[in-house]
């Protein structure tokens, strides 16, 4: 069997017997191009107390836009990635909002090492978030948020505790519940006592470039895993590898804090749609059906999918686009 690493891109789907690329496949610095001469890049100063740090979003707008989308990303997610969505949700007349946390792309970085994810607390990015939707809430509504993963769980907290900014949410793949066993929750947790938080958690280490094997418990699309390799390889900035033992922390204390939030909260009214992924190895898809029933105007769904949805095969993200924009249409 040839090198996978030596093998374009491009060509790597066809080697391995996947799908023809219905969305179409960008090259890396095709991609990175569309995604910088198409949207408008700002940043907004992160609510991370220790130093001043950046937090990059950008904003891609359509002709005669039907709905503007705020689409919050997952870990180690940057924009440029996601330039052949953007060139789909353009063709669908969608104003697009792509925010990329602390510690992701070309945001700012709370460590030294900058390819180490790493969070204080999932408050931060919750107030970042804030402060990037009172730049962009005037755009033309509705507004419709866009949560994948870890971005789902940031999300959902947000809009119950500010249930009046968003007309729709739609949550891919939410990070709503880690699949990890708690015992290894808790042996992680008195492990960091020890090495500190801001040392790699088990098993993590520096970006290093990856055979599509090392996905493949987030996505069986071998093309789109080296193609956003490639990317990282033209701009190493945008770089993100293992996490902290506190970014696993961190984590997990907000999905026991959204545990408790949305038992207090009140209803959410707005529509909201929760497609998640069947062979999911990150989240306890257990959690769906009851937060779906606090959420008063859900609606379930899934796919046969691996954990990142948005990076799947071809006929995965092409069911994923069809189910968003039939939300939104509605």
């Amino acid at each position: 069997m040839p090198n996978i690493n030596k093998i374009p891109a491009i060509l790597v789907s066809c080697f391995l017997g996947l799908s023809a690329n219905a969305l179409p496949l960008k090259p890396a610095q095709e991609c990175i191009d569309y995604a910088t001469n198409n949207g408008k890049f700002e940043t907004i100063e992160s609510s991370f107390a220790a130093k001043k740090l950046p937090v990059r979003y950008a904003v891609y707008t359509a002709e005669k836009p039907k709905a503007t989308m705020v689409f919050l990303m997952g870990r180690a997610n940057n924009i440029e990635s996601y330039c052949d969505h953007l060139a789909y949700w353009h063709s669908q007349n969608l104003n697009v909002v792509m925010v990329e946390w602390l510690g992701n792309g070309l945001s700012g970085r709370i460590t030294n090492n900058p390819t180490k994810g790493h969070i204080d607390s999932y408050e931060t990015f919750i107030k970042d978030f804030a402060k990037i939707y009172d730049k962009i809430k005037d755009m033309p509504k509705p507004l419709v948020m866009t949560g994948f993963s870890m971005g789902g769980n940031i999300g959902l907290r947000y809009l119950l505790r500010n249930p009046n900014t968003f007309d729709k949410a739609f949550f891919v793949s939410p990070l709503w519940k880690s699949s990890v066993n708690p015992a290894l929750i808790a042996s992680s947790r008195a492990l960091m006592a020890f090495a500190g938080r801001e040392s790699f958690g088990p098993g993590q280490d520096e970006y290093k470039k990856q055979t599509p094997e090392f996905y493949k418990d987030s996505t069986r699309n071998a093309a789109r895993v080296m193609r956003n390799q490639d990317i990282n390889d033209i701009n190493p900035k945008l770089a993100v590898g293992g996490y902290s033992y506190g970014f696993g922390d961190a984590t997990i204390t907000s999905t026991e804090r959204l545990a408790e939030e949305i038992e207090k909260a009140p209803p959410l009214n707005i529509p909201v749609f929760i497609y998640y992924a069947k062979a999911d190895k990150s989240v306890d898809n257990a959690i769906m059906p009851l937060y779906g029933k606090k959420l008063a105007n859900s609606t379930i769904d899934s796919i046969d999918s691996e954990h990142s949805i948005v990076n799947e095969r071809e006929e995965i993200i092409d069911k994923f686009h069809e189910k968003l924009m039939e939300f939104i249409n509605k």
